[in-house]
């Protein structure tokens, strides 16, 4: 609804709700107000690189990936996990923001957050 309001004032909603393609915004005209149903089985994977630091830590931005399909996300994960990071950074995956699989660069068999290149991961 807040679309169409600022659409009837003359403004560039594509540009506002920061839409690549107009087709996108053009959803939101089409919906005309309906209640749309969440899906509740619906699973969102993310995958990043979070660098570990005193004071917080930081999600390596150039290395998210946000999906609903696991084979790109689980193909994400492995492209990042043979990136070269040091063992202050860890390799994540999350399902509906429930981490079900973590890496930690540098880490070797045994340790806690240790995942071979050969292991299947985790998909929820």
């Amino acid at each position: 609804m807040t679309e169409k309001l600022y659409k009837q004032q003359g403004i560039n909603t594509q540009a506002l709700l920061v839409h690549k393609y107009s087709t996108t915004t053009e959803l939101y005209n089409d919906l005309r107000g309906k209640r749309v149903a969440a899906s509740t089985d619906l699973k969102t994977y993310r995958v990043y690189v979070l660098k570990q630091r005193r004071g917080g830590s930081e999600i390596l931005l150039e290395t998210r990936t946000n999906t609903t399909n696991f084979e790109i996300a689980k193909a994400a994960f492995w492209q990042l996990y043979h990136q070269h990071y040091d063992n202050k950074h860890l390799l994540l995956m999350a399902c509906n923001s429930k981490k079900i699989n973590v890496y930690r660069y540098q880490s070797k068999t045994g340790d806690d957050c240790y995942i071979s290149a050969d292991d299947a991961l985790n998909n929820e």
